[in-house]
């Protein structure tokens, strides 16, 4: 039953990656962005997958770029801590697109803070 569970997240949080890379991000409503965040963390905690780790990057890049808010919001989650793990990965376009994620979340003042 967990096995399904995994499963079916891991699906729909793939989805939300492929969605979040597609679509204009001030398309999305300023509600559903922490839920979309925390479904992509999860996948990049759970998942072994590079293509999903690398479609989650891009998605999140989007999505940061969005504004101070969301920014912020992705540093209370802790979502820099796991982009920052996806660095050490053996695969150069992970560690890209990482890098283009932190880049985009080093916009906000807590991140700032963080790095100083």
């Amino acid at each position: 039953m967990a096995e399904i569970q995994d499963r079916i997240k891991t699906e729909s949080a793939v989805a939300l990656a492929r969605i979040g890379i597609t679509t204009n991000p001030n398309l999305f409503r300023q509600d559903v962005l922490p839920g979309m965040c925390q479904a992509l963390q999860w996948l990049i905690k759970n998942s072994g997958n590079e293509l999903y780790h690398f479609e989650t990057c891009m998605a999140l890049t989007n999505f940061a770029s969005m504004g101070p808010e969301i920014r912020d919001m992705m540093i209370d989650y802790g979502i820099w801590h796991d982009i920052r793990n996806l660095l050490a990965s053996d695969n150069d376009r992970i560690q890209t697109v990482a890098v283009e994620t932190l880049a985009n979340i080093c916009l906000c003042p807590k991140s700032v803070e963080r790095l100083m």
